[in-house]
């Protein structure tokens, strides 16, 4: 709640990613007191709205960590849905109107690959229709380019209806390709470009409304030094 208040004071948004790990089987008593005692907090902390991420790269048939991950984040689609309703249901009979839910899709719209299900984002719509932001995490490469990354924004964005502002909760340039197995090289210059161009589409695309640079990766290989 600390950090939490000191990015609110910022005029910033404050996202908290809190995975519910019985996302399948919560039921809404307790969702609802969690809702409930969480609001409150957070208007004791003055905190007019936080983002609450409970679910993430839904689609993906991968960890939620690497180590020590006590479940995968695929979540089946057509439980998504039904429990996305409970939740958004019971986050309004708490009245808990300091938080804003948000769920974040892994890269690929309409990839199958992701999962042995062969689900696709589109398989989610009707639970993402009862968030208040939706998101989804990107890390393109050299080849796709920023630009890959705002049109697969933009498929998700029409698919819910083109009525919710949107985040890429994660954000970053693709610096590994899992493909060839090999760290992908980039130099300090085509780093800053992909920045710049990055923030160039933003006003082409403004239904994006945030972009948290998510720098993580193996060794420096995504930090960025910027020039004096």
């Amino acid at each position: 709640m600390r950090v939490t208040k000191e990015i609110a004071d910022l005029k910033l948004a404050p996202t908290i990613g809190l995975f519910l790990h019985n996302f399948e089987t919560v039921k809404p008593d307790g969702i609802e007191k969690f809702f409930r005692k969480f609001n409150n907090d957070l208007k004791k902390m003055k905190i007019k709205q936080a983002i609450l991420i409970l679910a993430w790269d839904i689609q993906g048939d991968w960890p939620a960590w690497e180590d020590g991950a006590t479940r995968d984040c695929f979540i089946d689609p057509g439980i998504f849905n039904r429990q996305m309703k409970i939740i958004k249901k019971s986050c309004d009979k708490a009245g808990a109107k300091n938080i804003l839910l948000g769920i974040a899709l892994a890269a690929g719209f309409d990839d199958r690959h992701l999962n042995k299900q062969c689900k696709t984002g589109a398989d989610y719509i009707e639970g993402l229709r009862q968030c208040d932001i939706i998101g989804m995490n990107y890390y393109p490469t050299k080849d796709k380019g920023p630009k890959a990354a705002f049109d697969d924004a933009n498929k998700l964005w029409t698919a819910v209806g083109g009525n919710k502002p949107f985040a890429f909760f994660e954000y970053s340039i693709g610096n590994y390709d899992y493909v060839n197995n090999k760290l992908i090289d980039w130099s300090e210059g085509e780093k800053i470009g992909f920045i710049r161009e990055t923030y160039r589409l933003v006003s082409e695309y403004p239904f994006i409304k945030q972009i948290h640079w998510w720098f993580i990766g193996r060794g420096n290989e995504a930090r960025i030094r910027c020039p004096n």
